[in-house]
């Protein structure tokens, strides 16, 4: 009898203890830490969803989405055919070239091409700004611009030519000037017409140099 209960106690002693349960302090740091991981788990997510979405390829071309202070760009790079020889050419531009507008125009022009303007176009935010962005684009691809206007009154006030499709020229004629909607459209052989509404110039402008990238590459 003495024997068993000594055999009793021995199994007690060597019986594993249960685990004691967390305490709760223990619980508070395990689920910031918890928590804490999955914070860095988001914000790595999240950092990879926004640059992944500032790229995206359209027109052929890889663009990315990028900001200068408050301004927003959408910037790519390709090269172009410009007097027989390879280019390499990075255009920025402030509009999303994805949002196409109607274009109704085969754009072939010739080495010297003039941009007449309508004279209320300087009213319109950041169409200057795309008058500027038009014509050095046409200078590195090799057109040699000009600037007109597409009223008499506004000629004869600036010096500046009038004209319009209905010129009879040597040269190619592009008109901005406002319209219905946002479009382009070849009035005639030579002559390409940038149409913007609700003072959009901007846009329509920016889209026609993509268009041309999309019909000369």
């Amino acid at each position: 009898m003495a024997k068993r209960n000594t055999k009793d106690r021995a199994r007690r002693r060597t019986r594993p203890k249960k685990k004691e349960k967390m305490s709760k302090r223990e619980k508070e740091v395990a689920m910031i830490i918890i928590s804490f991981g999955l914070l860095i788990i988001a914000m790595i997510a999240t950092y990879w969803i926004v640059e992944k979405n500032k790229k995206f390829e359209y027109a052929g071309l890889t663009w990315e989405k990028i900001r200068s202070g408050k301004v927003t760009f959408y910037r790519t790079n390709f090269t172009m055919i410009v007097n027989g020889k390879p280019k390499a050419i990075r255009l920025y531009l402030r509009s999303d070239p994805r949002e196409e507008i109607d274009v109704n125009a085969s754009i072939r022009l010739k080495r010297l091409t003039y941009i007449s303007t309508d004279p209320h176009i300087e009213n319109c935010e950041n169409a200057i700004v795309a008058l500027t962005e038009l014509n050095l684009f046409l200078g590195v691809v090799g057109i040699k611009t000009r600037a007109a206007v597409t009223e008499p009154e506004e000629s004869n006030r600036t010096g500046l030519p009038y004209i319009t499709c209905e010129n009879k020229t040597d040269y190619s004629i592009i008109v901005v000037v406002p319209g219905e909607k946002n479009e382009i459209v070849q009035a005639k052989k030579d002559c390409y017409e940038i149409k913007y509404t609700d003072c959009e110039a901007l846009h329509a402008i920016e889209q026609f140099i993509v268009e041309i990238i999309k019909q000369w590459r």
